[in-house]
């Protein structure tokens, strides 16, 4: 049935949501709301939600001026936008339809006024519902959530603005053979979200939400507003009124789980004195008991056995092991047993948990972003992949009748919610952004999950141990993954302030921040400077794993070095021109030489890597043992320092031949950054937070006198609530 574009005042989120089983018709387009797919575009390609939702405002007013002011704040409701996202919403509307700002046939600019759609359009309901992913159920080689809670001169604006367009038009095509998002199917979702409310909004965090098995009740995390002293609250669903778990002071206490029968709690607490221990109380308050200490001294999600005698957690599987294996821990004195499962020397297996009737576990596998599920029967074996994402995954349960996990991803590029089914591997999303780590009631279709109100921004930090972080940039959006030029003061980073995930460039000198990728999907990594700040390298992970492009800065010009099959983890530019190194592939990751040579296999195990021009070596840490090894240009190996954790990835950086590492202090557990001259083996240190930076991946200025690291000014997640039921099929 065809029904015309009328005018709506529903706020733009709600209205993507609203209108997800109808199609657009725009001029000789087609946009299934549900998916956000243009159809009839070769590629399936996809919009993102914002350049969806402005789409709809538009629609909803055919050839009527909506302005650039209603659109913000419509589209952008509760955030304080900057003007160029709306500019990057409409640029890739009108790269979608193959527009054309200057001889428009779908989206007509009125300066200084806004913006209006002069295609015929209109809406067409369908029988279909969203469409999901369909993830193939054959098996892949294996490949974190976080495990641990630390867890722009005048006269050259006008010409750099007109590059950055051209360049970024340019970036778009060659990024496009990263996009191995398959048009599937239209399928019929299998789970029904309905019945959403918040829970709490109080000022401060309430994190990491646990629902009792009977859905009656609401464990979770609460802190004041500057976080400190987190303690473990007790609440009903129907009430707002909390009880405190535990009376012990100066404890910060996180992660409660729910035992089968609702009777007890157990959950991390993290003193000065004692480090950090797994505790067991009463689910109403009372006498309770110290089980044993947590696994290095970090949060390492467990869950309850279904009959209650053990918790099964990861941990190392031997003294001298840097794996991490799933493990049972007996309720009755805290031994700690390794699960007989195939498990290989290298893999990290995080979060376990058993599916409702006890027979099987479901874990995630590898380290933060490279994170997926895994299955396998309760009592250990061969586990097989179930999901082939490689992202970073905040949190996961299973569904009540055990036939599926509901999971927090950031495949397609924001923090949210989705169903996979546990039998074919399907990924249904539910539609729910920013969310994270959700928890599901076992008598109940009731999921409980933590609304992740969080902001992150880069600072500057001086090393001089005395003078405080100051802002880089103004930003209403997340920055994170900060890249300092080695020659002048540019920085790269990646930035969602155009919607989603980019790659943008700061210059101070011009005071400019312009986007140097338009990514629709994929999401990039962290970007690598070359030697003389001319270029960058930039992983473009997806759903087929990681792709590599170099960016050449001064025509935004970009080409792949390696495809998205290849499986890239991380890279860095080599010896000389055109060297790349690269590590890609997950049994092991393998470090390798790209040159006009060939393909040179340097090592195998490698988690991160780095070229070090001052010393002439490859520096890079392993995924199989703790430490910074040293490659030499005659290719012997050798161990740098011990102190460098393999369980962060992002956490070490190089410059001039001087090492720079976070590490937690084993005194009190604060977040240390650290400063080792490998020449003579001095190591201080130079910074400690209170506050952990929010994402331990950091840049330090070629003067090694400043760092940037990311930290969170805004943080004030709260609890949501909704029901799931699988839909009759």
């Amino acid at each position: 049935m065809m029904i015309p574009a009328t005018q709506s005042s529903a706020p733009a989120v709600s209205r993507l949501r609203q209108e997800s089983q109808r199609r657009l018709n725009v001029g000789t387009h087609v946009v299934d709301i549900g998916s956000l797919r243009v159809l009839d575009h070769p590629d399936g390609l996809r919009l993102s939600p914002k350049a969806a939702a402005v789409l709809l405002e538009l629609a909803h007013r055919p050839n009527s001026t909506v302005s650039r002011d209603e659109l913000l704040a419509t589209v952008w409701r509760d955030t304080c936008p900057t003007p160029d996202v709306l500019t990057q919403a409409v640029t890739e509307l009108r790269r979608a339809f193959g527009d054309d700002a200057a001889a428009p046939r779908y989206i007509e600019t009125l300066p200084k006024l806004g913006y209006r759609l002069i295609a015929a359009t209109h809406f067409s309901d369908v029988e279909l519902a969203p469409r999901e992913e369909t993830i193939a159920g054959t098996r892949a080689p294996a490949s974190n959530g976080e495990i641990f809670v630390p867890d722009e001169a005048p006269s050259r604006l006008p010409q750099l603005l007109v590059a950055a367009c051209l360049g970024a038009l340019t970036v778009a095509a060659v990024l496009a053979v990263f996009r191995h998002y398959a048009a599937p199917a239209a399928l019929v979702p299998r789970w029904q979200m309905q019945e959403w409310r918040a829970l709490t909004a109080e000022p401060g965090p309430e994190r990491y939400p646990a629902i009792s098995p009977d859905g009656t009740r609401v464990a979770f995390s609460s802190g004041d507003a500057t976080r400190h002293n987190a303690r473990l609250v007790v609440r009903s669903v129907d009430s707002p009124r909390t009880v405190q778990l535990s009376q012990f002071p100066g404890a910060e206490e996180y992660y409660p789980v729910w035992s089968p029968d609702g009777a007890r709690i157990a959950f991390l607490r993290f003193t000065n004195d004692a480090g950090c221990q797994v505790v067991v109380a009463p689910g109403l308050g009372g006498e309770e008991r110290v089980l044993r200490p947590c696994f290095n001294r970090e949060i390492n999600n467990f869950s309850w056995a279904p009959d209650g005698s053990h918790l099964v957690t990861t941990m190392f599987s031997g003294v001298q092991r840097a794996d991490l294996a799933v493990t049972r821990i007996s309720l009755d004195d805290g031994a700690a047993t390794t699960l007989d499962y195939a498990h290989a020397p290298d893999d990290k297996d995080i979060d376990a948990r058993y599916s409702p009737d006890g027979r099987f576990i479901a874990f995630r596998r590898g380290l933060r972003p490279f994170g997926d599920f895994w299955v396998m029967p309760a009592n250990g074996g061969a586990p097989r992949q179930l999901t082939f994402l490689a992202s970073r995954i905040r949190g996961f349960d299973w569904t009540r009748d055990g036939r599926a996990l509901v999971f927090s991803s950031n495949h397609e590029g924001e923090q949210a919610l989705y169903v996979v089914d546990v039998e074919d591997g399907r990924i249904q999303p539910l539609g729910l952004a920013p969310a994270q780590f959700p928890s599901a009631a076992r008598d109940r279709d009731t999921i409980v999950y933590e609304i992740a109100r969080v902001r992150t921004q880069l600072a500057r930090l001086p090393l001089d141990g005395k003078s405080p972080a100051t802002d880089v940039l103004p930003s209403t959006a997340n920055d994170s993954l900060p890249a300092l030029s080695p020659v002048d003061a540019r920085l790269a980073y990646v930035s969602t302030r155009s919607g989603r995930p980019q790659v943008w460039l700061h210059d101070p000198a011009y005071r400019t921040a312009v986007a140097l990728t338009e990514l629709a999907d994929g999401l990039p990594g962290e970007p690598v400077w070359r030697a003389d700040g001319k270029r960058l390298l930039v992983v473009v992970r997806g759903k087929a794993h990681g792709g590599l492009v170099e960016i050449d800065l001064a025509t935004r010009k970009s080409r792949a070095i390696a495809q998205a099959g290849d499986a890239v983890r991380y890279a860095a530019y080599g010896a000389g021109a055109d060297r790349y190194l690269v590590v890609e592939g997950d049994a092991p990751p393998t470090l390798v030489e790209l040159s006009p040579n060939g393909r040179r296999v340097l090592a195998r195990g490698v988690g991160r890597v780095e070229y070090d021009a001052a010393a002439g070596a490859i520096w890079f840490t392993r995924t199989t043992e703790r430490g910074l090894f040293r490659l030499d240009p005659n290719g012997r190996e050798t161990l740098v320092t011990n102190e460098v954790s393999q369980l962060y990835p992002d956490g070490w950086r190089s410059v001039g031949g001087t090492i720079f590492y976070f590490q937690r202090a084993k005194e009190d557990g604060r977040t240390q950054l650290h400063r080792l001259e490998p020449s003579t083996g001095e190591d201080r240190t130079l910074a400690s937070f209170d506050e952990p930076p929010a994402d331990l991946a950091f840049s330090i200025a070629a003067s090694r006198d400043a760092a940037v690291i990311v930290k969170t000014p805004q943080f004030d997640n709260d609890v949501g609530m909704f029901t799931l039921r699988r839909s009759p099929q």
